[in-house]
C-alpha cells in the first residue's frame, strides 16, 4: 500500500497532535483548578469571617463585661467569706442563737444573720425573705415567745405585703 504522506509530514502531524494533547491537558487541568477554587472560595471566606468574629469576641466588650462580672462576683464572695469568719461558732451563745433562729424560721429563708456580742448580750440583725405574711407572723410569734429574745418587732411596712416579703429586724439575745 502506498503512503499518502511523507515521513516529514508524519513527524509534523505527530508534533501537532502532541501539542494539541498538551494544550487540551493544560486547559483541562486549569479548568479543574478553577472549578475547585470557585467551590472552595465561599468556605474560605466563611471561615475567615468566623475567625475575625471570634477574634472580635475575644477582645470585644462582651468579654470585658464578663471579666468584670467575674471580678465583682469574686469580690462579693470574698466579702461574704470575711463576714462568715466574723461569726465565732465556738462561742456557745452564737451557736445557740443560730440554731434557735434556724429552728424558728420554718419556710422563711434567712439571707443574713449578723451577731455582735458585748457583755453576755448578743445583738442580732436578721435579713430574710418570707414567702407569705402568715409565715412571717408565725416566725414573729415564735421569736417573741422565746424569753431569750427581746426587742423583736417587725416594721409595719413589712406586714402590709402579702407575699415575697423581704424583712430586716434588729433585736437582742440574752443567754440565760
Amino acid at each position: 500500500m502506498p503512503r499518502i504522506i511523507t515521513p516529514e509530514s508524519n513527524k509534523r502531524l505527530k508534533r501537532e497532535y502532541r501539542l494539541r494533547f498538551l494544550i487540551t491537558l493544560l486547559l483541562g487541568v486549569s479548568t479543574v483548578i478553577a472549578f475547585v477554587a470557585v467551590l472552595l472560595a465561599p468556605s474560605y471566606i466563611l471561615l475567615d469571617s468566623y475567625e475575625s468574629a471570634y477574634e472580635n469576641f475575644k477582645t470585644g466588650s462582651q468579654q470585658e463585661t464578663l471579666e468584670k462580672l467575674n471580678q465583682e462576683y469574686a469580690a462579693k464572695l470574698e466579702s461574704v467569706h470575711v463576714l462568715s469568719q466574723k461569726i465565732v461558732r465556738t462561742k456557745p451563745q452564737h451557736t445557740a442563737v443560730l440554731d434557735t433562729l434556724f429552728g424558728y424560721a420554718g419556710a422563711i429563708t434567712l439571707d443574713a444573720i449578723e451577731l455582735s456580742t458585748a457583755e453576755q448580750v448578743t445583738t442580732v440583725v436578721v435579713r430574710g425573705l418570707a414567702p407569705s405574711r402568715t409565715d412571717l407572723l408565725a416566725f414573729d410569734e415564735r421569736v417573741q415567745g422565746d424569753e431569750r429574745f427581746t426587742g423583736f418587732n417587725l416594721p409595719i411596712d413589712v406586714l402590709t405585703k402579702q407575699s415575697n416579703i423581704i424583712f430586716n429586724v434588729t433585736f437582742t439575745y440574752h443567754e440565760k
